[in-house]
């Protein structure tokens, strides 16, 4: 221990008082008449002088006032640490004061007086009580629990009195005492008195016993306990805590009493804890420290210092110098700091016994007090911190990301962070005692004892006077009690309950909140916006100054025992409504705010963690909690509410990953919780996500958490609820969701959105509630909501209250028609429902809807009410079931006539078997065929109405074997043996139809019969029976359908004359393509050329045979001559379509056409298309074809001179007189110029006489391979010697950019020319080449021909 100052003698024994609370001032008083008051260096402070010595000093619980008694004196005084000044108190009784004690819990002041009389004092109001004993109270001492009064006179007599001074117990004891103590003089609540607290304690005068005695025992026994002779006798003693007694003795014992028997009046309950020799001499005084744990004991020359825990443990020794077995008296200071030591010669020794636990943390530097006048800051990044020398002590520090400020009395020094410690700014002297800074960003705040908090820039470059600094409260009356300074908002308590916040960024007053009682702590969270709050009846609450909500924190019964002394919010920015509780025993409460959630806004206690002995929580981040220790070292400790969630989660187990997610999702870090959830990956681990996601309105993160769980539908839900923005609205729509519609109304109800609440009732169905609502907030609603009632309990069977609930809905509106007559709908079926007949009939049928009709008449119906129904199902046009109960009541016309309006096949066989059954054969088979009984219907038809032609025509319809030989026996019976057969065949009676057929020659129509359908079998049959009729034709065609082709081919070929052997010959090409046989295919082959008979057959066969057999070679050579022979006989038109249809073939089936047949097409098309352009007048252009077909002239042997002629007159029409000159000398030739056409021979004849050898231009083009200028009519490019393809309109080379084709054909023709084709027709024209009808939109531009040209080119 450090020696802090000593005070000279002062002539006798002293007595030490230290203030109580704060220990600012210490008093040193005794049998004497000035009393010494000193500040906590031994400065002196004040003497006050007495006219009588001193026999008492006692400080007041709270440290304000210090009551002097003197001796002989009927008054008291009271010095005032306010305004430092005595003032004296009069008893108001003749009476002279001996002794005095303070309440320890208020300021009551208890007097005991010569006579016996008690004196009360609070408040300068004095109670004398008189003859509260009848002689002299020389001991008075409070009890610390339920503020008891012991009083102690030389009778021997002990009396317990309330705080009103009425006596509540007498003790008497054998022996005087020189010492009297209620119960030790420490703190405790109301629950936490150990048993040992009901005893009263003494010291008798000669020191050899010890008195105990239980005060709540219905008859006090008090025993007197004797020690050791050794011992020798009790010096001093004081009660410890928890059930302990400290006794030392003159021979240097120290001694511990049990206390905590619970029966208190037997000695045997009250035994030695422990005893030791502490001293070589008296033990002279003892003293406990029991927040730091230490007892201190006094004797020799020396101080020693016990441990609480283990009394054999010194922790230290103190030597006082120049004691001479002199030390008479110990004294701790409130905080345990200093221990006072008096002589006997009345000098003082104070020492510094432990520094006092100063500190503070950002969490990145740590400052605290480390000496007397030194700071040490620990950088996080350094283990060794940096030593400060500071100018003055330190009782408190403060600091933020760049200053730190030390104060001391009403001094604070202000100091820069830099990295190698503390650089000295300023020091700034306040007008009063500082109780705590603040320090913000720029600003700082100062709480004083005087009840004023100033404020003032930390440091100003540029000054401005008005925002330089100012003090608080701005009222005069009002007392600050705490506050706070965070995020630019100064927040600050007053005694009168009320809470206010200055903007500082504004310089102006944000916000105030007033509180039902006074305001002792106040702690405001890093954003600024909550406000945690102790108020003096020590009840902790959480201020929402955004919403001004204010929430109680409920907290632990342990909590709430030690009290709460300081607040620490979590200064993590991602969890900003996290803080903790730190009660007297050190134990840390974390507690988190939920404001958004879908319920009402509440704070929850997580759980506590109990930090180590003696430390003291300075910051929490990330739920590391920043501790300063006794021994003043820095030091981290981990809450208990964080305990799972580290970094690197990936090696923790399974279970402690479920409780790293409970405590992400307690502690709101759902960022956290989800990475957890996706380490688990279990659906619980996801819903337990999405609800809380839900419950704290964090919509998108449940979202996500229900994709994971695979529920679309409830994704879809809450995505519609994105949108929102009302929290109310916002939680009321997710409780319905969680299905809680109570609770949803009430959030809903909140909302700005309240109908909303009606909805939710409406589709719960819970109509009473939603019409209550209804009737609040839209009284509109009730009709439609009495409907949709009335509606569901028509539903339920509970027709009076529906029907009553349907006529409240009837509004009489025009514009609620509708829903007017849904009601009067539902009045009518209930009515009905209700035997309400007529009522409920007369409604459906002014109404008239056909749907009410149908319900109604239903209703009827089920009531057997038969004939009634069918009329309303009448009216109400339901004709089937209208019918079906006129069928049931016999009312036959009734049904006649709304027969034909049915569908319903059952109902149609219900009335057909009705009229049957009353022989009206024709209406009963009618029906029978409505209803598709064609079997009944024919054989009405055949037996009673005798109708065949009727029952044939059903037969095709009935599609059923036995209707077909119901008609097959009928016509059997007619001897019309082939209809007969045809119905036999329809009935699968195919072998007796066979054999009717061959019976009676009529194979023709058993083989038409059968058709297709067949079976090789019965073709086979039919085939056998045509050989032996010689008919090789039927013949041939049976063995091909019975597969067997060589002997059909053999028939066929049998055939003669032309138009049989023509079907024969197809019949034969028919059997051998199918058949795939080489030979069979030679032997027709043989056939067609002649080579078996020696007559060849028409090339069109041939031409057949190769098409179906695929030889498309073959076949193209034989179209050729085909062709070549229609156009030498004149058939131009037959040979063109014969040749297309071969080149068209030919390309379907892949294979490229040869180029002779792309001429002779192109021949043949020219001269075709040159007709239709003389149609068209266009004479030059038709010259051009007709010049082709004139350069082939003996291709056309059949009309060689009048194409020649037609060429010369349409060549001179078109201006082009020299080639019609040239033309014309050809038919001048003999052979010709005798079959002229008279008509042109004159003309044609002058032409060579006066030849006009004009001609002109002939036109170009590019051509479509090399872009070399080609004439138009050309069809071969000189330059690349490529065939260039024609177009089929002009008959011109084509053109790539003006390239199009017919979309039937694919025959490429010019766009211009092929548009200009359809001239002014319809839209619609016929293709020159495939003669198929070619709408003018079906007509496509093509703007890159290449694979077009390609083809063509591979082709030709």
């Amino acid at each position: 221990m450090k020696l802090v100052f000593a005070l000279p003698a002062m002539g006798g024994p002293v007595d030490i008082r230290w203030q109580k609370g704060t220990s600012s001032y210490v008093c040193i008083g005794g049998y004497r008449t000035q009393i010494h008051l000193y500040d906590r260096n031994g400065a002196p402070l004040e003497i006050v002088s007495l006219k009588s010595c001193c026999i008492g000093l006692e400080w007041s619980f709270d440290g304000t006032l210090l009551a002097l008694l003197e001796e002989r004196a009927n008054f008291v005084t009271f010095w005032d640490t306010v305004t430092k000044k005595p003032k004296k108190h009069e008893f108001g009784i003749r009476d002279v004061a001996l002794c005095m004690s303070y309440s320890r819990s208020t300021l009551t002041l208890a007097i005991g007086t010569a006579k016996g009389n008690l004196i009360l004092i609070e408040n300068e109001k004095v109670t004398p009580i008189v003859g509260k004993h009848s002689k002299k109270i020389v001991m008075v001492d409070w009890s610390t629990k339920d503020n008891l009064l012991a009083t102690y006179r030389e009778d021997n007599r002990i009396i317990i009195s309330n705080n009103t001074g009425d006596t509540m117990t007498v003790m008497e004891i054998r022996s005087l005492l020189t010492d009297l103590m209620f119960d030790q003089r420490f703190v405790y609540t109301e629950d936490s008195f150990p048993p040992a607290w009901r005893f009263v304690t003494g010291i008798s005068s000669k020191g050899k016993t010890f008195f105990v005695c239980d005060h709540r025992a219905s008859q006090p026994h008090p025993l007197e306990l004797s020690f050791k002779t050794e011992y020798g006798n009790v010096t001093c003693y004081t009660r410890c805590n928890e059930n302990l007694a400290l006794l030392g003795f003159s021979n240097g014992q120290l001694i511990g009493m049990a206390l905590g028997a619970e029966d208190g009046s037997d000695p045997q309950h009250f035994v030695e804890q422990f005893q030791l020799k502490d001293h070589v001499n008296a033990v002279t005084a003892v003293a406990v420290a029991p927040q730091s744990g230490r007892v201190a004991c006094c004797g020799d020359n020396c101080v020693k210092i016990h441990s609480l825990t283990d009394f054999t443990q010194v922790i230290n020794v103190v030597e006082v110098e120049e004691a001479h077995n002199n030390l008479k008296s110990l004294a701790w200071s409130a905080e345990e700091q200093l221990l006072c030591v008096g002589l006997q010669d009345g000098s003082v020794r104070v020492y510094l016994a432990r520094l006092p636990v100063v500190g503070c943390s950002n969490g990145e530097i740590s400052v605290y007090l480390s000496g007397v006048k030194e700071i040490s800051v620990l950088f996080s990044d350094s283990p060794i911190p940096v030593r400060v020398q500071v100018p003055t002590e330190v009782s408190g520090l403060a600091m933020n990301q760049s200053h730190v400020t030390s104060a001391n009395g009403n001094m604070a020094v202000y100091f820069a962070i830099t990295p190698s410690g503390l650089d000295t700014l300023y020091e700034t002297e306040f007008p009063a005692r500082i109780l705590k800074t603040y320090l913000g960003e720029d600003y700082a705040a100062v709480l004083l004892d005087n009840g004023k908090v100033k404020l003032h820039m930390i440091m100003s470059d540029e000054p401005e006077v008005e925002r330089e600094s100012t003090s608080f409260p701005k009222k005069p009356s009002d007392f600050i009690t705490c506050c706070d300074l965070q995020a630019g908002f100064l927040v600050f308590g007053v005694q009168s309950g009320e809470i206010h916040c200055f903007f500082v960024e504004e310089w102006a007053f944000a916000y105030t909140f007033e509180h039902s009682c006074g305001i002792s702590q106040l702690y405001l969270s890093p954003t600024g916006l909550l406000v945690c709050f102790v108020d003096e009846t020590d009840v902790v609450y959480v201020l929402n100054m955004v919403t001004d909500v204010l929430l109680p924190v409920e907290m632990s019964d342990a909590v709430k025992r030690a009290k709460v002394i300081d607040v620490l919010w979590e200064s993590w920015e991602e969890n900003p409504d996290v803080f903790c509780l730190v009660d007297g025993e050190k134990n840390m409460s974390t507690c988190v705010v939920y404001y958004t959630t879908i319920r009402v806004p509440e704070i929850f206690l997580l759980c506590t963690t109990q930090l180590p002995r003696g430390y003291y929580p300075l910051h929490v981040h990330d739920g590391e909690v920043t501790c300063i220790s006794n021994a003043n070292r820095i030091a981290k400790v981990r809450l208990d509410s964080h305990s799972n969630l580290i970094p690197d989660i990936s090696g923790l187990t399974p279970e402690q990953l479920k409780k790293a997610l409970e405590q992400s999702i307690s502690l709101h870090r759902l960022r956290d919780a989800w990475e957890i959830a996706c380490m688990i990956r279990q659906p619980f681990a996801f819903q337990r996500l999405a609800n809380v996601g839900m419950n704290l309105l964090e919509i998108e993160f449940a979202i996500r958490c229900h994709r994971e769980l695979k529920d679309s539908a409830f994704v879809q839900s809450l995505e519609e609820l994105l949108k929102v923005e009302d929290c109310n609205l916002l939680s009321g729509l997710v409780l319905v969701l969680l299905n809680e519609p109570d609770r949803a109304e009430q959030m809903l109800l909140k909302s700005v959105q309240p109908l909303e609440a009606l909805q939710l009732r409406r589709d719960l169905l819970q109509w009473e509630q939603a019409l209550q609502l209804a009737k609040n907030l839209a009284p509109e609603e009730i009709p439609l909501i009495s409907k949709e009632y009335a509606q569901d309990l028509e539903t339920s069977g509970d027709y009076g209250n529906a029907m009553y609930h349907y006529e409240r809905g009837v509004t009489k509106k025009p514009e609620l028609r509708e829903h007017d007559d849904a009601c009067r709908s539902g009045i009518a079926r209930t009515a009905m429902r209700l035997g309400e007949m007529k009522k409920g009939t007369a409604l459906a049928l002014e109404l008239g809807h056909p749907s009410l009709l149908k319900e109604c008449a239903a209703i009827l119906d089920g009531l057997k009410l038969y004939s009634d129904a069918a009329t309303l199902y009448e009216k109400a046009e339901s004709w089937e079931k209208a019918v079906a109960l006129y069928l049931k009541t016999k009312m036959w016309q009734k049904a006649t006539d709304l027969l034909d309006k049915c569908s319903s096949a059952k109902l149609q066989l219900q009335y057909a078997k009705a009229m049957e059954a009353n022989g009206q054969y024709k209406l009963a088979a009618g029906a029978y065929v409505q209803c598709k009984e064609f079997v009944s219907a024919i054989k009405l038809y055949l037996d009673k109405l005798k109708n065949p032609e009727a029952a044939v025509n059903l037969v095709s319809q009935a599609e059923s074997p036995e209707a077909a030989r119901l008609v097959a026996n009928f016509f059997l019976g007619m001897n019309d043996y082939g209809t007969a057969i045809q119905f036999l065949i329809a009935s699968k009676c195919t072998e007796r139809a066979f054999e009717l057929a061959k019976q009676h020659h009529q194979m023709e129509e058993f083989a038409d019969a059968i058709g297709d359908e067949g079976t090789q079998e019965e073709y086979v049959g039919i085939a056998k029976y045509f050989d032996s009729q010689r008919d090789f034709l039927q013949s041939g065609k049976f063995w091909t359908l019975a597969e067997e082709y060589r002997k059909a081919v053999a028939q066929y070929l049998k055939v003669t004359g032309d138009d049989n052997q023509a079907t024969a010959v197809e019949g034969a090409i028919a059997a051998v393509t199918r058949s795939k046989d080489d030979a069979l295919v030679q032997t027709v082959v043989d056939f067609l050329i002649g080579d078996s008979d020696g007559e060849p057959k028409d090339a069109k066969h041939l031409f057949r045979l190769y098409i179906c057999l695929k030889h498309y070679r073959q076949a193209a050579r034989t179209a050729t001559i085909i062709a070549r022979e229609d156009q030498n006989s004149g058939n131009y038109r037959v040979a063109h379509d014969m040749l297309f249809r071969m080149i068209t073939e030919l390309k379907t089936n892949g294979i490229d056409p040869p180029g002779e047949l792309f001429d002779e097409l192109c021949l043949l098309h020219s001269y075709i298309i040159a007709k239709q352009h003389v149609k068209r007048a266009d004479h030059t252009h038709a010259s051009r074809l007709l010049q082709r077909a004139a350069a082939n002239i003996s291709k056309f042997p059949m009309h060689t001179v009048p194409i020649l002629t037609s060429t010369v007159v349409e060549a001179h029409r078109g201006g082009r007189r020299l080639t019609a000159f040239n033309i014309a000398k050809g038919l001048m030739k003999p052979e010709y110029r005798s079959k002229i056409d008279a008509k042109y021979k004159d003309k044609i004849e002058r032409m060579i006489r006066r030849p006009d050898k004009t001609e002109i231009e002939e036109p170009t083009s590019p051509c479509p391979y090399c872009d070399a200028e080609v004439e138009i009519m050309c069809l071969h490019c000189p330059e690349c010697k490529s065939v260039l393809p024609f177009c089929i309109i002009s008959g011109q080379h084509m053109e790539k950019g003006d390239w199009s084709e017919c979309p039937s054909c694919c025959f490429p023709a010019l766009y211009s020319k092929f548009t200009a084709f359809f001239g002014d027709g319809n839209g619609t024209a016929l293709c020159p080449m495939c003669s198929e009808d070619i709408p003018l939109d079906g007509v496509v531009h093509v703007t890159d021909p290449t694979e077009n040209l390609g083809e063509f080119r591979m082709s030709s």
